[in-house]
């Protein structure tokens, strides 16, 4: 029986001495066996499917190491790639007695390498909104065999670092493609602690830009009802946006509340990347607050500039019925057309030349309208113009009140041109067998004046309206 104690014994102290020794020098062993596990654990956290492709180690000490060659995560069904990520090679380091615990405190999580595809698809639905599981979630999906133990949930991530990460974006008008280049992505969320992150890359390998986000603390975004701050810094082409305020990522429905504000000194650098003649406008500036819940959207306080161009106004957009509802008013004191009406390379009219009717009919006269789309929503629109620039002719004091209801379309309007108060309306019937166009524009009991001049060109006509 000594002996045996005393084999006993040596069999113990070499299988620590082992583990030490692995743990001290670093030895790596294979994880290939817990690929499965690994991956099924991934797929019910996110939402999607998970694939360990690539080899697969381990380094264990107190602060286990896992370095992983390929890590892929599937698209929904229904987008064109047949992946959302890659990731090429990826090391993540998590604290041991923590895990036994049933918390996942990362020490390092870093990848190069990394591909990530975004699409909006025409239906304009996208692939990047994942839905993390809850714990309660997590404990429901969890095999049998494992029922009793505690479901893990992460708490901190002391250090990421991403590098050579390749962003590809299709969507917009005829799905078009752009390619982002993430050169460097450094962050930290420690337990408790804000979630901090930096971006620096290029677009089109030309337009540089940095990113930098800082949120609530990690384990706050699993739990329900918490509303989890949230500050976005973007800049990018010459334009600088923030976003500050407050998510609250529920199980049930998911609402935001934030304040935006973005400005350009002008729209050179944005019309490089889009490949596209934009008008000269200008400093260009926007801002306001923006809150989504139970599926209504609420823009309030909206406040735009571009050159001498200023808005104000607020927009509702309800999605929660059959058919979206759209409510808001806009008001500009002052919109200038003339960047507008200016070719590249040309300049504009002076205002008191008069207007051109035939070069407007050809401009429009290729424009297409499907009157039964007006079907698609209800809309009360409100818009009020107090002056305009750049027009032929003095045009003030406008107002377009827009109705849509079950396919027809309302829309009286009223301005004054030329010093003649103008009034009149147009009325598209899109629900009708045959969808018909109607539009009035007359004035009552009032002198002609300035009208005559601006609509023929001629001097010295006079006469009454109405």
């Amino acid at each position: 029986m000594r002996w045996l104690l005393i084999a006993f014994g040596c069999l113990i102290g070499i299988l620590v001495l082992g583990f030490v020794a692995v743990a001290t020098f670093g030895i790596s062993i294979s994880a290939g066996p817990f690929r499965q596990e690994l991956s099924e654990a991934m797929t019910r956290a996110i939402g999607r499917e998970v694939r360990f492709e690539g080899s697969m180690e381990m380094q264990p000490s107190l602060m286990p190491s896992f370095n992983v060659g390929g890590i892929t995560v599937a698209n929904p069904a229904g987008f064109s790639a047949p992946f959302f990520a890659k990731l090429g090679q990826a090391t993540l380091r998590v604290d041991l007695l923590a895990l036994l615990r049933g918390e996942v405190r990362v020490r390092e999580l870093s990848a190069k390498d990394v591909k990530i595809h975004l699409e909006r698809d025409g239906r304009a639905q996208v692939n990047w909104l994942i839905q993390l599981a809850r714990p309660a979630e997590l404990a429901a999906q969890q095999p049998k065999a494992s029922e009793g133990k505690r479901p893990l949930r992460l708490v901190a991530v002391d250090r990421i670092e991403f590098t050579e990460m390749l962003v590809d974006y299709v969507g917009g008008p005829g799905l078009a493609r752009h390619v982002f280049t993430l050169n460097r992505l450094d962050g930290e969320a420690g337990d408790g602690q804000p979630l901090k992150l930096k971006m620096q890359g290029e677009v089109e390998q030309s337009f540089p830009y940095t990113v930098s986000i800082t949120g609530g603390s990690i384990s706050a975004l699993t739990e329900d009802r918490k509303n989890w701050p949230l500050e976005f810094s973007l800049e990018f082409a010459g334009t600088v946006l923030n976003i500050t305020g407050s998510v609250r990522p529920d199980a049930a429905q998911t609402s935001a509340n934030l304040t935006f504000g973005m400005g350009a000194d002008d729209l050179s650098n944005l019309e490089r990347l889009l490949q596209v003649n934009l008008p000269p406008v200008g400093a260009t500036g926007l801002s306001g607050q923006v809150i989504w819940e139970n599926g209504v959207l609420h823009i309030n306080d909206l406040r735009g500039a571009m050159g001498q161009t200023a808005l104000q106004g607020q927009l509702l957009v309800d999605v929660t019925q059959a058919v979206p509802r759209v409510k808001g008013q806009f008001t500009l004191p002052v919109f200038d057309v003339s960047p507008f009406r200016t070719a590249p390379g040309k300049t504009s009219k002076a205002d008191g030349d008069s207007i051109d009717l035939q070069a407007l009919k050809n401009k429009h006269n290729a424009k297409q309208f499907e009157f039964r789309e007006l079907a698609w929503v209800e809309a009360d629109l409100a818009l009020k113009v107090d002056r305009w620039i750049g027009l032929p002719g003095d045009v003030r004091a406008s107002s377009l009140q827009v109705s849509v209801h079950g396919g027809i379309l309302k829309a009286p309007v009223q301005a004054i041109v030329a010093d003649v108060p103008l009034v009149g309306k147009i009325d598209l019937d899109g629900a009708a067998s045959s969808p018909a166009f109607r539009i009035e524009m007359g004035a009552d009991k009032t002198e002609l004046g300035q009208l005559a001049r601006l609509l023929t060109g001629a001097d010295g006509v006079k006469g009454r309206l109405g």
